[in-house]
């Protein structure tokens, strides 16, 4: 059992730091692909590594920031992974809407 309690802090601070990284990471992996003008399948190909990698290194760090099982871990990863996927899809819907509305 586990009887450490963490704070709304630490778990903000982490959730900004996986944003950073995955944002660095991706921004450096589209301005790759800008410069390098490689085929479609390629990019497409680097994309797909680039979100393996991302997904593994937030796995990792959501196991040892909480330290849980890996399949306590792993459940909890996908669980958050598709709420936060749902949300992003719903309020950029929502953003589209409202751009036409208002254009």
């Amino acid at each position: 059992l586990r009887h450490k309690t963490y704070l709304y802090i630490h778990h903000i601070i982490h959730a900004l730091h996986l944003h950073s990284f995955a944002y660095l990471f991706y921004g450096i992996t589209l301005i790759f692909i800008i410069n390098m003008a490689l085929g479609e399948e390629l990019n497409s190909l680097i994309i797909l590594i680039s979100f393996i990698l991302v997904s593994t290194y937030a796995y990792i760090s959501f196991k040892r920031v909480y330290k849980q099982h890996w399949l306590k871990t792993l459940i909890k990863f996908n669980l958050v992974g598709i709420i936060y996927w749902t949300f992003i899809t719903v309020f950029f819907i929502m953003e589209m809407l409202i751009s036409m509305l208002l254009y």
